[in-house]
């Protein structure tokens, strides 16, 4: 019996054209008000994986995803997609002693 066509196979069967074709599957998001595009990031990746990404400490940043505050403990379930808006703040410590 053959195997039926499920939306988790056609997602492989897409990304494999796409990927042949030389299509671009990275992620573009607004970050901060500005287009940004991460070119190791698939269409669709994890908070957590982008915050990784941009290099920063996890424990330093707050993160609102589309109007929405993101806790921490719910990064790596939140899901980015393509033209989502994200706006970061990082804290820096430091000042004058």
């Amino acid at each position: 019996m053959g195997r039926g066509l499920g939306t988790s196979d056609n997602r492989r069967v897409s990304w494999r054209a796409d990927s042949l074709l030389g299509w671009d599957m990275s992620l573009r998001v607004i970050l901060n008000g500005q287009s940004r595009e991460f070119e190791a990031l698939a269409e669709s990746a994890r908070l957590d994986a982008l915050i990784g990404e941009l290099g920063l400490k996890g424990d330093r940043v707050a993160v609102e995803h589309n109007g929405e505050i993101v806790p921490r403990a719910g990064w790596s379930e939140t899901l980015v997609n393509g033209g989502d808006r994200i706006e970061l703040v990082h804290f820096v410590g430091g000042g004058v002693t």
